[in-house]
C-alpha cells in the first residue's frame, strides 16, 4: 500500500519538527527554557495533593511529559542532561 501524499507530508512534517526541536533542545537558550519548563511543570514530582489542585498540577505535567517525550526522541543526551539536573 502505497503513502497518500497528506501521509507523505505529515511524514516529512514530522521529521521537519524532530530537526527543529534538535537545533532548538542544543542551543544553549533552549537547554534553560527546556529546563525551567520542565522543572515548572512537576514532570520529576508527585502531584497528588488531595484535592482539586492535583487536576491542574497534572495538566502541567502532562505538558511537561509531551516536551520530555520529544526531547528525548529529538535529543537523548540533552533529555539525560537535563533530567539529571532536575531531580
Amino acid at each position: 500500500m502505497s503513502e497518500t501524499e497528506a501521509q507523505k507530508r505529515a511524514r516529512k512534517d514530522k521529521e521537519l519538527a524532530v530537526l527543529a526541536f534538535k537545533d532548538f533542545s542544543q542551543a544553549e537558550g533552549g537547554k534553560i527554557w527546556l529546563r525551567n519548563m520542565l522543572k515548572s511543570s512537576m514532570v520529576m514530582m508527585d502531584t497528588f495533593t488531595g484535592n482539586s489542585t492535583t487536576f491542574f498540577q497534572e495538566g502541567k505535567r502532562a505538558v511537561g511529559l509531551a516536551i520530555a517525550k520529544d526531547l528525548a526522541e529529538a535529543s537523548p543526551d540533552v533529555y539525560a542532561e537535563i533530567m539529571k539536573e532536575i531531580i
